[in-house]
């Protein structure tokens, strides 16, 4: 179950706030991720699933936080957290010489560079909860190796996500598409997002 968080999260050593009008920036990114088949299979399986809180804020980087590690900092919510922001975009590379190989997306050059909504980036957020929730033991000793420093077993757990969720999902909307979870240029900041809705959909899937 997903539950839009209100108003300011905190814990030891922490203090997050939400931004005006979250449900309203949720249900919007939620609409156009709807147009996306896989997109629309994780939300349904999220709500019927265990909690998960989500804030829509700027005070921190989009992130998802397991339950166990949400009660060791003695947060004011239930279940696990997923932080996001609903205003930054992020550019990604595709690179030809990455796996997926043999594919059309960049035939004649060797990167294809793209831009991945917000709500992409909601989705690569909620594709961590999927992880959790269906390979929690894989999960959490990848997380708990991340957290004391391990690159190797975060990149593991990003790049999993990736193919998984992150990259179907964006192909589906006809956004950019990263294979490798470095993959990435800047970030952009829009504090007026709209999404198109009734987008047509990339028939090639991964």
């Amino acid at each position: 179950m997903i539950t839009v968080f209100p108003g300011v999260v905190e814990g030891t050593g922490f203090k997050w706030k939400t931004v005006e009008q979250p449900i309203t920036k949720y249900n919007d990114a939620v609409a156009y991720l709807r147009q996306s088949s896989a997109a629309a299979a994780l939300l349904d399986f999220l709500s019927g699933g265990e909690e998960v809180t989500l804030l829509c804020t700027t005070d921190t980087t989009s992130s998802f936080f397991p339950a166990e590690i949400v009660k060791q900092a003695g947060c004011n919510v239930r279940g696990s957290l997923v932080t996001w922001n609903p205003f930054d975009s992020l550019n990604v590379n595709d690179i030809k010489r990455n796996k997926p190989v043999g594919r059309s997306r960049v035939p004649n050059k060797n990167v294809s560079r793209g831009t991945q909504s917000p709500a992409v980036g909601l989705i690569h957020e909620f594709g961590h909860a999927r992880q959790y929730m269906l390979k929690r033991d894989w999960f959490m000793t990848h997380y708990r190796a991340a957290s004391s420093g391990s690159d190797s077993d975060r990149l593991i757990i990003e790049n999993d996500n990736l193919l998984t969720v992150e990259s179907v999902v964006a192909r589906q909307l006809n956004e950019g598409v990263r294979w490798k979870y470095r993959d990435i240029g800047s970030s952009n900041t829009n504090l007026n997002v709209q999404y198109q809705l009734n987008r047509p959909m990339d028939p090639i899937l991964v």
